[in-house]
């Protein structure tokens, strides 16, 4: 089952609480090349828990000057979830808008070096005819200025993009690096 675009809109549009959050847990990145930290939580919309959405954020120890901000939804019936928003503060590697179509032609080869934030909407992957989300879901990236200064303002700066209405449920980014 695909995810349509009014469908990926909606969720996006809508004010979310953060539930069943788990605090902070090391975890080895998909590469295996440096560990991170996660935070995730289920997001509640209204009175339900829509296709499994996720807010996810993960810290890379050794650099405590980078983090990933993700909202996720299950695809039915599989293993796998589609990104909604992936928002990456300074990150340790460089991007590339080399994807190819339907990216939309003002982002279509912009180049992201490191430590450059740049954000990830599903809405910029989409199918042209069928109006889906593209599997899986985010892709081509967006600028983001100004650049948030701490981790704090990244956080907020995702929160009130993604309207997480309890966003200081979150636990403090501390955390994290105490771990290591």
């Amino acid at each position: 089952m695909h995810l349509g675009l009014d469908e990926a809109i909606s969720y996006l549009q809508a004010d979310k609480l953060l539930v069943e959050g788990g605090g902070w847990q090391p975890k080895e990145n998909r590469d295996g090349r440096y560990p991170i930290t996660l935070y995730e939580s289920r997001i509640r919309i209204d009175q339900a828990m829509p296709r499994g959405l996720k807010f996810r954020i993960s810290v890379f120890p050794s650099f405590p000057n980078s983090a990933t901000f993700q909202l996720d939804c299950d695809q039915p019936g599989q293993r796998t979830c589609i990104t909604l928003y992936r928002m990456e503060w300074r990150p340790i590697s460089s991007h590339t808008n080399n994807w190819g179509p339907p990216t939309p032609l003002e982002i279509r080869g912009l180049r992201f070096l490191p430590g450059e934030t740049h954000e990830h909407i599903c809405t910029d992957n989409v199918t042209m005819v069928e109006q889906r989300i593209i599997r899986p879901g985010v892709h081509a990236a967006r600028k983001v200025a100004p650049d948030p200064a701490s981790y704090e303002d990244a956080l907020a700066y995702v929160c009130d993009k993604l309207r997480i209405v309890n966003a200081r449920d979150v636990p403090s980014s501390n955390a994290q690096w105490s771990l290591v």
